[in-house]
């Protein structure tokens, strides 16, 4: 078999006489005009459904057929919404016909007997015109994808800047002029819809782009203002002026059910949708996301409810700051002494804690989850534990999804837990704590005149029990240790500054400038003065 020539064109040809149509595909130059005769039809009716179901780019017809003629045909085609071109065949009998029925938009025509090259400059013309038509579509096309593009990017941009609910709030003609979106004064109401598994709500998952397809096509008589997908869900703004509140609650309720639909998809979903009190303003936008975000995190109180209205919900008590300080306190000395059995007891006393009081308690059960991984964060930064900024991330993510509040202690205490266990995992023994804390304080004060008894005392430790255990963990005395610290500091000063070997010894500890001098020599091998002039 020869290889198959793909086709830019696809014609239909109809004339009653079999032999005209005959003459057509011989005489037609389809090869160099890359077109494809898809059907040959011998009356009105049959072209009509060829044309239905090949949707042909050009119709070739006489005007004088049976059963339905070309001008009706080419009428009902045109009725249907078929975007196909024409080109009629008239005897000169029907010429006047014909011209006249170029009204109808058809593109050319062609006089029996049918003539090759008028044929031919027939097809091509009609083909240059297809090919402007479809650069054209292209085109706007392409524009239309441009601006919808940057319409959504600004769209993304308004709902950010609203979640951050900076002070002052924005104002309809702020948004107008910045993000060129109108929004008039009405009622408005926010949503927040959360599947539940937080791996959905990651970026670059499709699953924030179907509920986003589902609420607009939920609220499209309602009217879907806004969504933008989250770490913490799918955020919509609703525009419900002049609709009834209990049609606004249906249209919320089913789209809770179309979502949960994609359980066939993802697998059990645990679905809530926060629901925000309606506004009247767009000043008060950032304050109607703020109340479903909240309402959505009152899940922790009890078993998950379908749709929780924030009208429902009793009035939220202002967070306490003294509240759970000697949990906090006491968690920041297990972590440091690395004591499993500490760490239990602190999230023992935080369970209680976390238990008291109803749904009115529901910003302090957040503020104390992000106080614990506050201490953790600082744990983190202060050297003493191995752990990146992502997986402290993936911590917040973790705990933001649970779906009460023995869960979320549990989850909390099983994220202290793993930094408990990278630490171990890293050192030889709990001994080694202190001697990093040592590091550390000799690397913040080597400036300073500074004794193994001031760092011992630091880390608790008595002179002897300090001066063995870092011995133990690093391979040399403390004194050495300290000598080396401050001769790197001395060497990175003469590399990249102008100070006087003098000066230098100061500043690393040393206010005898000969001690200084004859000591780098011992450690480098070279003078402060010949090392410069070699390394600077």
């Amino acid at each position: 078999m020869g290889e198959e020539v793909y086709r830019l064109y696809r014609i239909i040809i109809a004339d009653d006489e079999n032999k005209v149509c005959q003459l057509i595909r011989l005489l037609g130059d389809w090869e160099r005009l890359q077109i494809e005769i898809v059907a040959i039809c011998n009356d009105g009716e049959d072209a009509l459904e060829k044309i239905k179901t090949l949707r042909p780019d050009i119709v070739l017809t006489d005007i004088r057929m049976p059963g339905r003629d070309g001008l009706e045909l080419i009428e009902t085609v045109k009725k249907e919404g078929i975007d196909c071109s024409f080109i009629i065949i008239s005897g000169y009998r029907q010429f006047d016909y014909a011209h006249s029925a170029m009204q109808m938009e058809i593109t050319d025509y062609l006089l029996k007997p049918i003539d090759k090259d008028q044929l031919n400059a027939a097809l091509e013309r009609i083909c240059r015109r297809i090919d402007a038509h479809r650069i054209a579509s292209e085109n706007d096309s392409r524009a239309q994808k441009i601006i919808q593009e940057n319409a959504n990017r600004s769209k993304a941009q308004l709902m950010h800047r609203l979640l951050e609910r900076e002070k002052p709030a924005l104002t309809a003609r702020q948004i107008q002029e910045k993000y060129a979106f109108e929004l008039r004064d009405g009622q408005y109401q926010a949503l927040l819809i959360n599947s539940g598994l937080p791996e959905l709500h990651r970026e670059g998952q499709v699953f924030g782009e179907k509920v986003v397809e589902t609420a607009q096509r939920v609220f499209s008589d309602v009217g879907a203002l806004l969504c933008l997908p989250t770490a913490d869900g799918v955020y919509c703004l609703l525009g419900c002026r002049g609709r009834d509140a209990e049609e606004i609650r249906g249209a919320i309720r089913e789209l809770y059910y179309q979502i949960k639909a994609f359980e066939d998809i993802y697998g059990e979903l645990h679905l809530v949708i926060g629901v925000s009190d309606p506004v009247q303003t767009a000043e008060q936008l950032p304050d109607a996301l703020g109340q479903a975000h909240l309402a959505e995190r009152t899940r922790i109180f009890g078993e998950p409810t379908e749709v929780i209205f924030a009208r429902t919900l009793p009035r939220m008590a202002r967070p306490q700051e003294q509240l759970g300080t000697g949990e906090l306190r006491a968690l920041s000395s297990a972590l440091e002494s690395l004591s499993e059995e500490q760490l239990d007891g602190v999230f023992l006393s935080l369970e209680k804690l976390l238990m008291q009081g109803g749904v009115e308690q529901t910003l302090e059960v957040w503020r104390l989850r992000d106080l614990v991984l506050e201490r953790l964060q600082r744990f983190a930064q202060s050297g003493c534990c191995p752990i990146t900024a992502e997986q402290l991330e993936l911590f917040r993510m973790q705990t933001d999804r649970a779906q009460s509040r023995l869960t979320l202690n549990h989850q909390l205490l099983d994220c202290a837990r793993r930094v408990q266990q990278q630490v171990k995992g890293t050192e030889e023994d709990r001994e080694s704590l202190p001697v990093r804390r040592a590091k550390q304080y000799v690397q913040q004060r080597y400036s300073q005149p500074l004794t193994l008894e001031e760092v011992a005392g630091y880390v608790g430790f008595s002179p002897a029990y300090f001066s063995s255990v870092f011995k133990k963990h690093t391979q040399i005395n403390f004194s050495d240790y300290l000598v080396q610290v401050r001769i790197e500091a001395a060497k990175n000063l003469l590399r990249t500054t102008d100070q006087s070997v003098a000066e230098i010894s100061a500043a690393v500890g040393y206010p005898d400038d000969k001690y200084f001098r004859k000591l780098f020599k011992k450690f480098v091998l070279l003078k402060p003065s010949e090392y410069r002039k070699l390394y600077s």
